[in-house]
């Protein structure tokens, strides 16, 4: 799962598996509820005693980030939606249809006038949680374009607790997830995390194991964020780029692939770059039906449809 390290300070194994875990979870490498090694061979692989490993993940379950499960082992928790959905069956076509345009690049606007009716009558607000810049400006993209939300853009959860409480729904990643949850809670309001769509993360993994790969963002976050999630043996090829960096963008090689987020596409200087992989869609499938399926019940309960 993880490269074996010659010594990791104790202080810094909590940092290196919360690291690994959230990078992971978001490209979907690891999903919620999937068994996570023991204490006894993390202590193993990362030459650390055993009250360390335990110590490590003691602190990620204070964060809600694993569970311990008695006689049984250490899981990730669940990543589900804190909005629970009871939906009607005829509305949970509708939410299954709406997936199914979104993954042909349709917008709602185009469908008959029962799913305009129930996704677009009144315009719901979005609050999009997350520090890093392209994933901030690619989420607000997909939600706006593909969705027809309002989305507010937001590097965090405290710094603007009005933006929080005027949207309808709250949208982040795994790297905002828990404290997101927390003021979701205490406002009432559905929350959902967005994974990366696994399709780029393989494109992604293919492209290094030829090679190495340029990629193309505006926030180095970007890049350390698909570097973590990544094998050790493909960390190194992997090279982030920033899009404004006029003299790193113009020495890039254009016959080498490139990988570009959505916000450092649209601003892109050059058009001969190999691109492997389309703009969009930014996040998962699963990602996509939630969303459907929480504003169709939004309408639902506020009597718009």
């Amino acid at each position: 799962m993880m490269a074996r390290r010659e010594t990791v300070g104790e202080s810094g194994l909590t940092g290196e598996l919360r690291r690994f875990i959230a990078a992971s979870l978001h490209v979907g490498r690891l999903h919620g509820g999937d068994r996570l090694p023991s204490i006894r061979r993390i202590a193993r692989i990362f030459g650390v005693t055993s009250y360390a490993a335990l110590q490590a993940y003691g602190c990620l379950e204070i964060d809600g980030l694993v569970e311990r499960r008695e006689r049984s082992g250490i899981y990730l928790a669940s990543m589900e939606r804190s909005f629970e959905m009871q939906l009607p069956e005829t509305a949970a076509w509708v939410a299954h249809t709406l997936t199914e345009a979104w993954e042909h690049q349709l917008k709602p606007v185009q469908m008959p006038e029962l799913v305009r009716r129930w996704t677009l009558e009144g315009r719901l607000r979005c609050a999009c949680v997350e520090e890093c810049a392209d994933v901030r400006l690619s989420l607000c993209r997909e939600l706006e374009h593909q969705f027809g939300l309002a989305a507010v853009p937001m590097e965090s959860a405290t710094g603007r607790p009005e933006g929080l409480a005027e949207a309808d729904v709250l949208v982040t990643t795994v790297f905002h997830a828990a404290e997101l949850r927390s003021a979701a809670e205490q406002l009432g309001k559905p929350v959902l995390v967005a994974p990366m769509n696994e399709q780029a993360r393989d494109v992604i993994e293919q492209s290094l194991q030829q090679g190495e790969l340029a990629v193309l963002c505006l926030d180095p976050r970007f890049g350390q964020r698909l570097r973590d999630s990544l094998p050790a043996e493909l960390r190194p090829r992997l090279r982030a780029v920033c899009v404004d960096d006029a003299p790193a963008v113009a020495a890039l090689d254009a016959a080498q692939p490139v990988f570009a987020s959505v916000a450092a596409h649209q601003r892109l200087p050059r058009t001969d770059l190999r691109l492997v992989y389309p703009p969009s869609p930014s996040y998962s499938r699963d990602f996509a039906h939630n969303l459907v399926a929480t504003l169709v019940q939004l309408h639902l309960a506020s009597g718009r449809a």
